[in-house]
């Protein structure tokens, strides 16, 4: 049976201390059939120009290489969609050109997909660790802890849509997607910040259901210049004003429904207090506004509900 090309993505911006060690994970992969495009978000740094030397040196290893370098800088999900362009392969999957791929993670991934013949997108479990992969006293396993609720038997795409208009579940690095798929549904929509979360609820808009390996596929690293962190949704209620805060998390307002909308606005109020009274604990105020948040965000009380249906659901398994 002939294996399906799957396209894996790098998508790069100031990795240069860290993009060998993606490149070399991927290059070590037990599947074979592998496209690879690195793509590269205008790096200050000699990101491109490493990534280039290395694919010279090691095209042979892959069915296609391609080094895309952007004079500007769009942004993570604009260069996410620059790779989807380019691909040519049945299956597309990005990873962060800071993290590293287990050597048969795309094997399993493909394996599932032939298991399970209606699945189009799937996400598997991951490991964080402290910028070095050596230093495993700093490895955090961080599995997905809401399985039957968000991906069970019986769980619809619909099922999942509503759920994921509140919360999210589910891992961009560990994930895999048919490119038909994601191409059909107009790939990462460039209107927010994060290209994960938006995706996972068009997808799901579009009647697709998301699929769970029970298996650890993707070392993710942490650091401060990390492209998921600096993409991260809660960091931008953190750090921006209230308008960038409502911009940043609009993909949630224009999905819900009437009451989860006044929802929206009462979280928005919330940790927006904490951004206006500085978003530290040492003010008193803004101490304040985060036990406010803690205790009188909606969206809080939606995940305990979720946690409490879990355990539920498994005392029945």
């Amino acid at each position: 049976m002939e294996l399906p090309l799957v396209t894996v993505a790098v998508i790069s911006y100031k990795a240069a201390d860290y993009v060998i060690e993606t490149l070399e994970s991927i290059k070590s992969q037990t599947y074979q059939n592998i496209e690879l495009i690195v793509s590269d978000d205008a790096s200050p740094d000699d990101t491109a120009v490493l990534c280039k030397e290395w694919l010279r040196a090691n095209k042979d290893r892959f069915v296609r290489t391609e080094l895309i370098e952007s004079k500007k800088n769009g942004g993570v999900v604009v260069n996410c969609n620059r790779a989807l362009n380019a691909t040519k392969g049945e299956w597309f999957k990005i990873i962060g050109s800071d993290d590293v791929l287990i050597p048969n993670a795309i094997d399993i991934m493909v394996k599932y997909a032939r298991e399970q013949k209606e699945a189009t997108f799937m996400f598997g479990d991951q490991i964080y660790f402290n910028d070095s992969l050596t230093n495993k006293q700093s490895y955090k396993l961080k599995k997905f802890d809401l399985i039957r609720t968000c991906v069970g038997r019986g769980v619809t795409a619909k099922d999942q849509f509503h759920i994921l208009t509140k919360v999210f579940f589910g891992c961009a690095a560990a994930s895999i997607g048919k490119t038909s798929m994601i191409k059909g549904i107009g790939g990462f929509d460039e209107r927010w910040p994060v290209e994960d979360w938006p995706l996972y609820i068009n997808i799901t808009k579009n009647g697709y259901r998301i699929y769970h390996i029970d298996d650890i596929l993707v070392y993710r690293r942490l650091h401060s210049s990390s492209i998921m962190r600096e993409c991260d949704d809660y960091a931008i209620l953190s750090r921006h004003s209230v308008k960038d805060v409502c911009g940043g998390l609009g993909y949630l307002y224009e999905n819900a429904g009437i009451v989860w909308k006044c929802f929206y606005k009462l979280m928005i109020w919330l940790n927006y207090n904490i951004v206006r009274t500085g978003n530290d604990n040492r003010i008193w105020k803004c101490r304040f506004w985060r036990v406010m948040a803690k205790y009188f965000d909606p969206y809080n009380y939606y995940y305990g509900y979720l946690l409490i249906k879990e355990r539920i659901l498994a005392r029945f398994d």
